[in-house]
């Protein structure tokens, strides 16, 4: 099932730039395996350039046994393999709540304090959730607008390779903007069930 969405996009991919079709995406055919090679890293591109709601979810992030060499942090937490893009970060422990109590005159919420170093989190807070953008997703569960864009991407990657010509790229990249809006617009009517007023609330990502 995986193969037959991935060789649907590799196939739009390739109508953008004017070759036939494949079966097999992970053939040994030339354009197969120039696909291939940016597949991957294309769809992330993609990915993180928008908080794309078939793409985010949440997770709570596990502390690591370590403290943090950078000595503004005390805690030190990982990130889930297919974290992309971080929209926001929460703060759902006792220094939150402790923090909430001993300013709760002031009716201000504190600001989630955190910096990405490499894989890990680093931040003062403890028990930390994230809502984030997967930096990969099957075909099946891309909207038709995103898989559209993801295609076109894709083709812009590999026409010079394929076609042997950069005649013709421009167009495409023109094209890309044009789809991009269209996916964007398209994502932005998707409803959010998530209440917006949770007892422990997530506030925007930000880092230190």
């Amino acid at each position: 099932m995986a193969d037959q969405g991935r060789a649907e996009v590799i196939n739009l991919a390739l109508l953008h730039c004017g070759e036939d079709s494949i079966l097999d995406p992970a053939g040994d055919s030339k354009n197969a395996k120039l696909c291939a090679t940016v597949y991957d890293n294309t769809l992330a591109e993609v990915l993180s350039g928008h908080p794309w709601s078939f793409a985010t979810t949440a997770a709570q992030l596990q502390q690591l046994g370590e403290t943090p060499s950078d000595v503004r942090f005390q805690y030190a937490y990982q990130l889930p393999e297919n974290c992309g893009l971080i929209l926001s970060v929460e703060c759902a422990g006792i220094a939150w709540r402790n923090w909430i109590g001993e300013t709760a005159r002031s009716n201000t919420l504190p600001p989630a304090e955190y910096m990405v170093q490499g894989r890990k989190l680093l931040s003062n807070q403890t028990n930390m959730q994230i809502v984030y953008v997967r930096n990969a997703v099957l075909p099946s569960e891309m909207s038709p607008q995103f898989k559209s864009l993801f295609a076109a991407n894709l083709a812009l990657k590999v026409f010079s390779k394929i076609t042997g010509s950069t005649s013709g790229k421009t167009e495409l990249a023109k094209e890309i903007i044009a789809l991009e809006l269209k996916a964007k617009h398209a994502d932005s009517e998707q409803t959010n069930t998530m209440p917006e007023n949770r007892p422990n609330q997530f506030v925007s990502a930000r880092q230190y």
